[in-house]
């Protein structure tokens, strides 16, 4: 009993001590551990650019998920100590996932041979084409640029979708930095388009009564015989060898138009859920007209998903381009319509133009 009395006597030291009070009496953060995320400025060109977007945002770009270390002194045999503080996308407030659900790559390969020119491009990215745009209410903790980002699936090695971006605790990731130098100034509009609709996206589900602000958006897709939303839905080929609740396809005698994800009015399948679509040398064949459909299939996006890849076409802006190249969707081209209005029905709640 006078060991537990002494541990918490310790343990209440200890609180305490990581505390200093102010002169009304109060207790308060020492606010003595290092910053991790506040970007220093630097003669090194690029850096220089992080630092400069940092102070007018306050928001930390990084492009190696290292983003600092601290020497804590020596080890019992006499080693120096360092403490490494790694961005870690398996990190949440209540546990730890030990199977992160995506694989990046970073840029080592520009920091090896001393050129940044990539990277550099990818934050001028950032400051140029995204942030401007983005209400700062929705800004992530920080952003980590990295290359080949792809989501993982251990039932199916073929079932590894590129990503654009990735939402962690104290990160959001955004890929194809080692492309962004290289892109035409429309691409460089739909990436940062779909950067910004990850967030606008994940803010219109978890803040917002969705499903009834959005209602005409979501109610001009393809409906199911009993009028639900065909979102999350299993989609597979007639005959398909599957135990789970799935919706069929048109008739593998009949291929057309009508199996196609277009069709139903998405935009994409889901690249959140496993899929089994026709794969040709390790690339999905979109052409499911082309495919033998009773053994392929592929589930329907997420309400959050379809939001945001309708949401990232409205930020590029070109609407001639978008209904020239969905011309044979009318759902799709529908959709659209419908979302341009909505989406500036919500974004004005920002306050903005």
């Amino acid at each position: 009993m006078k060991r537990n009395i002494w541990f918490l006597a310790v343990a209440a030291s200890a609180v305490l001590a990581g505390c200093s009070k102010d002169d009304d009496g109060d207790l308060s953060p020492s606010m003595l551990d290092k910053d991790w995320y506040r970007i220093e400025d630097s003669a090194d060109p690029t850096d220089h650019v992080r630092y400069e977007i940092y102070s007018e945002y306050g928001l930390p770009v990084f492009y190696n998920d290292t983003i600092g270390s601290d020497f804590r002194g020596y080890s019992m045999d006499g080693s120096p100590v360092t403490h490494y503080e790694v961005i870690d996308f398996g990190y949440w407030i209540t546990y730890v996932d030990g199977a992160p659900k995506m694989t990046y790559k970073l840029n080592e390969a520009y920091l090896l041979r001393n050129d940044k020119s990539e990277v550099k491009a990818g934050v001028e990215f950032v400051r140029d084409y995204v942030l401007p745009s983005l209400p700062e209410r929705l800004y992530p903790m920080s952003l980590l640029l990295v290359d080949d980002m792809v989501r993982n699936y251990a039932s199916d090695a073929r079932g590894c979708h590129e990503f654009r971006t990735f939402q962690g605790l104290t990160c959001m990731a955004v890929g194809r930095v080692g492309q962004i130098a290289g892109m035409s100034e429309a691409e460089k509009k739909y990436h940062a388009g779909y950067v910004m609709a990850t967030l606008f996206a994940e803010d219109i589900v978890d803040n917002h009564d969705y499903q009834v602000e959005f209602e005409a958006f979501f109610d001009a897709a393809e409906k199911k015989s009993d009028g639900t939303s065909y979102c999350n839905t299993q989609l597979v080929g007639r005959n398909s060898n599957t135990s789970r609740p799935a919706y069929i396809l048109q008739k593998p005698d009949e291929p057309g138009k009508r199996l196609h994800w277009l069709s139903y009015g998405f935009l994409n399948f889901s690249i959140e859920n496993l899929v089994y679509l026709a794969y040709e040398n390790g690339v999905i064949n979109r052409d499911l007209s082309q495919v033998d459909t009773k053994c392929t299939g592929y589930y329907t996006p997420s309400y959050e998903q379809d939001l945001r890849d309708y949401i990232a076409e409205v930020l590029v802006g070109d609407d001639a381009a978008f209904e020239q190249k969905y011309a044979e969707y009318p759902k799709v081209l529908e959709r659209y319509r419908i979302m341009k209005q909505l989406f500036a029905e919500y974004r004005a709640g920002f306050g903005e133009e």
